[in-house]
């Protein structure tokens, strides 16, 4: 493992997870009576804290921004509001909107202009169409749609054939046409970006998943985070739920969440949720820092989805917008189209990684599981540790000169 040029913790205090016991034992290597670092029926709860660390830049992908995350939304083709409405609405711009298209029909003209005008991203979701019947491959359409689209001279994604547009293709047919579609693109519209989505937005995908066409084609890879109603278990953390895919993922390819819904009504008990609702948006949005290499969210604006017809939108209802407008205020969030190279290119200086392992917080002080510093930091810790439920943790005060923390 390179030598780090700085090493840096930090935790990100979000969320809370009560532990029963909070902590037991004694540190571990002190002289004299074994005494427990804290009394459990004086000592508050602990909380659960994401821990980031600094290593050597990484190579960001096409459009990936440097830092923060790019705001998109994904509206109906016939949506009441027009992309600068939505922006007017929600009182920000984004960077991204979003078009589904099927291959070999016409590219939506006016809406690409009206993104154009708002200098913003294009992202289309391509679906294969049934009607060609290519022996091996629609090349023809595939070519055509792609000098279309490079005639424009400008950023966009592609999500090449979601599994939901045809679930009977084989994984080698879908990586064949996957491939092959890439090396066309880049010859005749080098500036979009081809995001894959795991069938059926499976989290727990991996680069070794059978319909993974290989980092060599592939510039992001998307995941699905969707909160329905009702939802009789326990309650749901979608950033939690997406977390197994990212730690999969995030060390290779730029990760957007696409698409990110979040009900407020659903007619299998024709019931409103809108202060849970409210509240599951503010709460992704201020997780998502803790997710670095989170590089776009698309929210899916859409008033029924699913087969309760569940109401996802944002701009229908007053205390849902608002939320939205809160959540995404942080400066994290970026609205305008970035800068960014349609090459991959290096970051110089540092790049911040999500750990594997969460830390803690507790009574003051800081704990990182000891697994952080020996897997991921590639260093030996001989010093005292404390053990949280059963995994050895440390104070971070006992690391001296290698870690900083930084409170928000």
């Amino acid at each position: 493992m390179k030598k780090l040029a700085t090493l840096l913790l930090l935790f990100f205090l979000a969320g809370c997870a009560a532990i029963d016991p909070p902590i037991v034992g004694s540190p571990r290597g002190l002289a004299g009576d074994a005494v427990p670092v804290y009394a459990a029926a004086e000592a508050p709860e602990p909380r659960a804290a994401p821990v980031l660390f600094a290593q050597a830049g990484r190579v960001l992908g096409m459009h990936e921004p440097p830092m923060g995350t790019l705001l998109g939304t994904w509206q109906e083709p016939d949506a009441f509001l027009s992309p600068r409405q939505f922006n007017e609405a929600t009182q920000e711009f984004h960077a991204i909107f979003t078009h589904e298209i099927v291959l070999g029909q016409d590219l939506p003209l006016a809406w690409i202009l009206q993104v154009m005008a708002l200098n913003a991203m294009p992202l289309f979701i391509l679906h294969d169409n049934p009607e060609l019947t290519d022996d091996i491959l629609p090349v023809e359409q595939l070519t055509a749609l792609a000098q279309a689209l490079g005639n424009y001279r400008m950023p966009m994604f592609l999500v090449f054939f979601p599994q939901t547009s045809n679930p009977d293709i084989r994984a080698d047919e879908f990586v064949s046409a996957f491939r092959l579609a890439r090396i066309i693109f880049r010859v005749y519209a080098p500036q979009v970006a081809f995001v894959w989505v795991p069938p059926g937005g499976s989290a727990a995908a991996t680069p070794a998943h059978a319909f993974y066409p290989g980092h060599d084609m592939v510039d992001w890879v998307g995941i699905p985070a969707l909160q329905l109603r009702p939802r009789d278990a326990a309650p749901q953390d979608l950033s939690e739920e997406i977390r197994p895919f990212y730690e999969a993922f995030h060390r290779y390819k730029p990760i957007m969440i696409l698409p990110l819904g979040i009900s407020h009504f659903s007619r299998a008990q024709y019931r409103y949720y809108m202060g849970e609702a409210a509240a599951d948006i503010r709460r992704f949005y201020e997780a998502l820092p803790a997710f670095p290499r989170v590089g776009a969210v698309v929210y899916r604006d859409l008033p029924r989805f699913g087969a309760n017809w569940d109401d996802l939108s944002i701009t229908r209802e007053c205390e849902i917008r608002e939320a939205y407008v809160q959540a995404i205020s942080n400066a994290h969030f970026i609205s305008r189209l970035v800068d960014a190279a349609y090459v991959p290119h290096r970051l110089p200086g540092v790049d911040w990684v999500r750990s594997a392992f969460h830390g803690y917080v507790y009574g003051g002080r800081f704990f990182v599981d000891i697994e952080t510093i020996r897997q991921e930091l590639d260093r030996v810790h001989r010093g005292d540790t404390v053990e949280i439920n059963g995994r050895s943790f440390v104070d971070i005060n006992l690391i001296p000169h290698e870690i900083r923390l930084h409170l928000p």
